[in-house]
């Protein structure tokens, strides 16, 4: 996870590691990410010091995400402002998300270059369990249908554990079709230390996926698993014997939004 708070609070971004593949092809669905840095210009020249393309108010990465950096406002916690992605059809997608999520309408941020046709969507902040402010996830339409690949993630939702339960019902007599791992019709559940991780994952009507999980084992089990060991315990060369007899030459393994080690046999599975 990479944030810029503990996970029980805030966490913005999660990175697998896919063994066995060594490179990724962006897709057209995701285009940036807008977030709040103390200084614009030194978040820029920091950039291109270190050798990224940094330009017209936007910095790419080696993987060729963007991200936007804006004046941090004061009083504000939460440093993402917004996900920007692209859509085949933003009122069905805006509909989607309110009905099927929970989300309410939004704001749209002042993003240059934005069509003409856009919208965004988000949680409150009553709704955060810190009361932060929300991560707006904005969509536009430009009459391109977006090209989403299976390794660029998923939009990840810790929710009470009796709305994962509802919003999997929810799927699964409207829209099955959508649903993409679960636990025999019901969400999968994991018997943890701190209790009862419920999670499935399903994907939205553009084919961005969706891992919903429930925040009341999963956040005080991400500060557990960050400060309840010793790393200079850690046995890398064991580490590195067990990934090899996990992932032989044809297959790959990632780890799931729910930390679970799963077998991806080809690229539609992750």
């Amino acid at each position: 996870m990479v944030g810029y708070d503990t996970e029980d609070k805030a966490y913005c971004m999660e990175l697998t590691f896919n063994y066995g593949v060594d490179s990724y092809t962006p897709g057209t669905g995701l285009n940036e990410f807008g977030l709040f840095v103390p200084n614009v210009e030194a978040a820029m020249k920091a950039a291109s010091k270190l050798g990224y393309t940094a330009e017209a108010g936007v910095i790419t990465g080696p993987d060729q995400y963007r991200f936007r950096p804006l004046e941090m406002p004061k009083g504000r916690t939460e440093r993402f402002q917004y996900v920007l992605c692209r859509s085949s059809n933003v009122e069905k997608a805006v509909a989607f998300y309110k009905d099927f999520l929970g989300f309410s309408d939004a704001e749209v941020p002042a993003i240059p270059n934005l069509p003409a046709n856009a919208a965004a969507v988000s949680y409150t902040s009553a709704s955060h369990p810190h009361n932060f402010e929300p991560v707006l996830l904005v969509l536009f339409e430009d009459g391109a249908t977006p090209t989403i690949n299976p390794w660029e993630g998923r939009h990840a939702f810790a929710l009470d554990a009796a709305e994962v339960n509802s919003i999997y019902e929810k799927f699964k007599a409207e829209r099955p079709d959508l649903i993409m791992h679960d636990d025999g019709g019901k969400p999968i559940s994991l018997q943890e230390k701190l209790g009862t991780l419920f999670i499935f994952i399903a994907r939205d009507v553009d084919g961005y996926e969706l891992c919903l999980v429930s925040r009341e084992t999963m956040l005080p089990a991400t500060i557990e698993a960050v400060t309840n060991y010793d790393p200079k315990a850690l046995d890398w060369e064991k580490r590195d014997e067990k990934i090899a007899v996990l992932a032989p030459k044809n297959d790959h393994y990632f780890v799931n939004g729910a930390g679970v080690s799963e077998k991806k046999h080809n690229e539609t599975d992750l």
